[in-house]
């Protein structure tokens, strides 16, 4: 299962799609150089143009964004 979701985090990764990824122990006393971090990512524009496409689920949960 780990190895899967590895696989389809560099997928994404490969299409440009950055993520931030926060652990537990990041939310306590890290909590401020991670939000430094966090702000200084959320701060740079993603690509112009998109190397995918939003697809619709058929099926499965349907997220609120």
């Amino acid at each position: 299962m780990l190895w899967e979701e590895k696989r389809r985090e560099g997928e994404l990764r490969a299409l440009g799609i950055r993520f931030p990824q926060l652990a537990d122990a990041d939310l306590g006393s890290r909590w401020r150089v991670q939000e430094d971090r966090l702000h200084a990512l959320l701060a740079v524009p993603g690509p112009a143009v998109r190397a995918f496409t939003i697809v619709p689920r058929e099926r499965g949960l349907v997220r609120a964004g």
